[in-house]
């Protein structure tokens, strides 16, 4: 098992973050190449509207109770353990549901569009907070 440092599990943290909604971002442009100019507009409008609401209304709150938890751990801990159990949970439906939609055509792309644009500027604006983490927990000396 590799153990590392809490800070660089906050790091990790933001850098998954940030790597994800950059690939969500990448998969809503291929998307956006097959729709008109205004559909393109409108799912680009809704998709910033929904990324900072969810970036400010839900995911900014939820990393600072992950930051708090990471920094209580005492010395070196599991690399995994930069999310809770719960939220390896959430992600594993997450995921699988964004597959069978991607996958299925129950949902048309001109609605998966926004979401990921959404989800993945989100997490892009949300994982700043872990880079701000990561360097104050960096420049807090240890306590004697």
């Amino acid at each position: 098992m590799i153990r590392v440092k809490r800070e660089i599990l906050i790091l990790l943290s933001g850098l998954i973050w940030s790597i994800i909604g950059v690939l969500l971002n990448f998969m809503a442009a291929r998307w956006m190449v097959h729709l008109y100019f205004w559909e393109g507009a409108g799912v680009i409008i809704i998709g910033l509207i929904s990324g900072f609401l969810i970036a400010y209304l839900g995911f900014i709150k939820m990393i600072r109770k992950n930051t708090d938890r990471i920094l209580k751990y005492e010395g070196k801990v599991c690399v995994f353990a930069f999310q809770s159990w719960k939220s390896y949970l959430i992600i594993i439906i997450m995921v699988t549901l964004g597959i069978f939609m991607r996958s299925s055509s129950l949902v048309p792309k001109l609605i998966l569009t926004p979401i990921y644009i959404g989800i993945g500027l989100a997490l892009i604006i949300s994982s700043s907070q872990y880079y701000r983490a990561y360097m104050k927990a960096r420049s807090m000396k240890p306590e004697a």
